[in-house]
């Protein structure tokens, strides 16, 4: 069984590094864009449009980034049911 489980927590961990890693591309790009329009974006798609990111990063199931466009905070959180 612990074979198993080491995969098991090696996939998770595998998972939460790359949300970690598109969480701080998204952070980077809210920054960038701050710095030039002085302004936080108003969405995450304003990111896209302005260039500064290919696309919104995907997460996982039940899971979706959340963006605070007054702070300019972005995070990952569960979806609400």
């Amino acid at each position: 069984m612990a074979p198993l489980d080491y995969l098991s927590a090696q996939g998770r961990g595998k998972r939460r590094a790359e949300n970690v890693v598109a969480l701080a591309q998204v952070q980077k790009a809210i920054q960038e864009f701050q710095a030039t329009e002085n302004r936080w974006p108003t969405d995450l798609e304003e990111l896209v449009r302005a260039g500064l990111l290919a696309s919104v990063p995907g997460v996982p199931a039940g899971q979706r980034v959340a963006y605070d466009p007054a702070t300019g905070a972005v995070r990952m959180a569960p979806v609400a049911r």
